[in-house]
């Protein structure tokens, strides 16, 4: 039997899922990615730099950025939609 093939685990990933929950605005405040995923971000943002990443991870690495940038945005739009009640 073939052993079963695990997700990538992603900023991108982590974040869909979440939402997909259809998540309360104090949990979209409280959200954090995984250890995982944030040990990995740091990896990237070390190796960027010190100019030591790879062309795929320079690649996953604004992508990642992309996806922090969208939950500042997220969670700043989920404030003034609360804090207006």
């Amino acid at each position: 039997m073939a052993d079963a093939v695990q997700p990538v685990i992603t900023v991108e990933n982590e974040i869909l899922d979440f939402l997909a929950a259809l998540p309360t605005p104090d949990e979209i405040f409280a959200f954090k990615v995984s250890d995982a995923v944030a040990e990995r971000i740091r990896y990237l943002r070390d190796g960027n730099r010190n100019g030591t990443l790879t062309t795929e991870e320079i690649a996953e690495f604004d992508e990642a950025l992309r996806w922090e940038h969208f939950m500042r945005m997220l969670k700043g739009k989920v404030y003034e939609k609360t804090a207006s009640k």
